[in-house]
């Protein structure tokens, strides 16, 4: 039995699509033309690949945080008043001439109560007044003096009692031009310290402001020799 040719079994199968849709109500989309290459079978229909629904994704969990509780109120601290303090002194009506009266104390003893302080005299030179520090002279020479003798803090403090403004020759070191060795400043200026004399502030102050006495006394001039009498004619 001879086969019909394919281009036979073509028409007939457009024409049964044609007809299936036109029952069903609706133009049947005409089908793709078959390419046919002579010598080749016809190619095996395209496997249909289905593709399984993925399943759905599992919602988030909610978290939920619980509400912290609210602070509790301050308490309302109440300070109660405080009672006026006492007078420190009663007060007391005092009339002139009771025996609780102050006593007017005249101008001329008022003036003879306030006494001012002593002042020291300045000297006129500090060469005479620091002749007082020459028991100091083995403590601010030489190193290996631990401490200076009681005697060194005596004249020390009779310095600065009797004439502090010649400090001024051991701060700015010409109390070492009379010394033998050289002065260590350190120790010198240790000595208010060491021997527990403080110099007043004032003094120390015209150390830089002036005047300061000088270190050597003035030189006297000479004096001008008196004129011979003329001799009479």
């Amino acid at each position: 039995m001879a086969h019909p040719p394919r281009r036979v079994l073509g028409l007939l199968r457009r024409r049964l699509a044609a007809a299936i849709g036109s029952r069903q109500g609706r133009p049947g989309l005409p089908p793709l033309q078959t390419i046919q290459i002579p010598g080749l079978p016809p190619l095996p229909p395209l496997p249909t690949i289905q593709i399984p629904c993925l399943p759905p994704l599992q919602p988030l969990p909610t978290i939920q945080i619980p509400g912290l509780p609210q602070l509790q109120p301050l308490p309302t601290i109440q300070i109660p008043e405080l009672p006026p303090l006492p007078p420190l002194l009663p007060s007391v009506s005092i009339t002139p001439g009771s025996p609780g009266a102050p006593v007017q104390v005249p101008n001329s003893s008022q003036s003879a109560l306030a006494v001012a302080a002593p002042i020291t005299p300045q000297p006129t030179e500090c060469l005479s007044s620091l002749m007082a520090l020459m028991p100091c002279v083995e403590y601010a020479t030489k190193t290996d003096v631990p401490a200076p003798p009681s005697v060194c803090c005596d004249g020390f403090k009779s310095l600065v009692e009797m004439a502090p403004i010649c400090l001024c020759h051991g701060i700015n070191g010409n109390i070492g031009k009379f010394m033998p060795a050289p002065i260590d400043l350190t120790r010198m200026m240790s000595l208010p310290a060491t021997c527990g004399v403080t110099p007043p502030v004032e003094a120390l102050t015209k150390c830089f402001t002036g005047p300061v006495p000088p270190l050597m006394p003035a030189p006297t001039p000479a004096a001008a020799p008196s004129p011979s009498p003329e001799p009479s004619a």
